[in-house]
């Protein structure tokens, strides 16, 4: 049984799943629902992967299902899930999915759950979207897929959860870059400004807005509610440009070494093929070997050095521009 706060959703039992198949009037329903009839009798160690599980209101009144079509060896599973369209429009969807996939990425040997919808069914991708899925880049035999990756954990702390980052979070970016190096800094300027000037969440919160509205990727590392380290992917805005983005990438240095870069890295791919986008590019200091080890590992080879460049400290330093072709 899992619960929320307006919902439980719970495992049938095989005499509930029959009933409920015989139930269905749409063939196609009724086909997929055998399956996963016959995956929990081929699978009952694992039947909570095959299973029906019925979502009802805290009153017993039942409102939709959804399931998890088996469990793969990579430790992926696909979820699937639907409501009744009487009880549509509530938020019931994003709730049960929530709480299913955090459920499941719980569990041992889970590394990922994903999911699929059709084209324009906008309404499905925003309740992925709102449960914290990113697209895959890759295209199912109904439409575009979407994954959740498993929490980064450390022994000494809490689960890192990498998430999209809106504009209420516009003050947490801002307390965390004031901690960041000098080569994001320049995020939290306007063009032109004086960096002598008293810096403020503003330039954070258009910076915010500007990646929401035109389509770039931002994502987040928030341990305890806390952020410790983002990607920035902008798409180029000219014709010449449009197929590339550009990466900035930030993380605490007390956070490094936990595998975030690479996970950013790894989204971002699939955010980026999703977008038609075919090259990433990236500037680093020449000196910062960790982080030029990190994008080599993630890909990236260097296409140039541009020599000693004054950053926004005043420090001059020698840069590697470093791009990636996407296949």
């Amino acid at each position: 049984m899992i619960t929320t706060e307006r919902l439980a959703i719970r495992m049938a039992s095989e005499d509930e799943m029959r009933r409920f198949i015989d139930e269905q009037t749409d063939m196609i329903l009724r086909t997929a629902y055998r399956e996963m009839l016959q995956g929990c009798l081929d699978h009952p160690d694992q039947r909570e992967w095959y299973a029906i599980w019925m979502i009802e209101l805290r009153d017993g009144t039942h409102i939709g299902d959804l399931s998890f079509k088996g469990l793969n060896a990579d430790g992926s599973a696909e979820i699937g899930y639907g409501i009744s369209e009487e009880h549509q429009g509530r938020g019931y969807a994003t709730e049960a999915v929530r709480a299913a996939v955090d459920w499941a990425l719980r569990q041992p040997g889970v590394t990922c759950v994903e999911a699929e919808t059709e084209p324009d069914n906008m309404a499905s991708q925003r309740v992925l979207e709102k449960s914290g899925f990113l697209p895959s880049g890759v295209m199912g035999e109904e439409g575009p897929r979407f994954v959740k990756n498993r929490e980064i954990r450390n022994g000494r702390r809490n689960s890192i959860v990498i998430r999209p980052v809106g504009e209420d979070d516009a003050e947490g970016f801002f307390q965390m870059m004031c901690r960041l190096d000098d080569e994001t800094e320049y995020m939290m300027y306007e063009p032109g400004e004086r960096r002598d000037q008293t810096k403020d969440p503003s330039r954070l919160r258009n910076v915010i807005r500007a990646a929401q509205t035109g389509g770039d990727l931002l994502l987040a590392a928030v341990d305890s509610d806390e952020i410790v380290g983002f990607i920035w992917a902008e798409r180029g805005k000219t014709n010449r440009v449009r197929h590339t983005a550009y990466i900035v990438v930030g993380v605490r240095s007390s956070y490094r070494s936990l595998g975030i870069g690479t996970e950013f890295f790894r989204r971002m791919d699939g955010w980026a093929k999703a977008c038609g986008i075919i090259r990433l590019e990236l500037t680093v200091e020449c000196d910062n070997s960790a982080a030029v080890s990190l994008y080599r590992k993630c890909g990236f080879a260097v296409e140039g050095v541009r020599p000693k460049s004054m950053n926004v400290s005043g420090r001059l330093v020698d840069e590697y521009y470093m791009g990636k072709l996407l296949g």
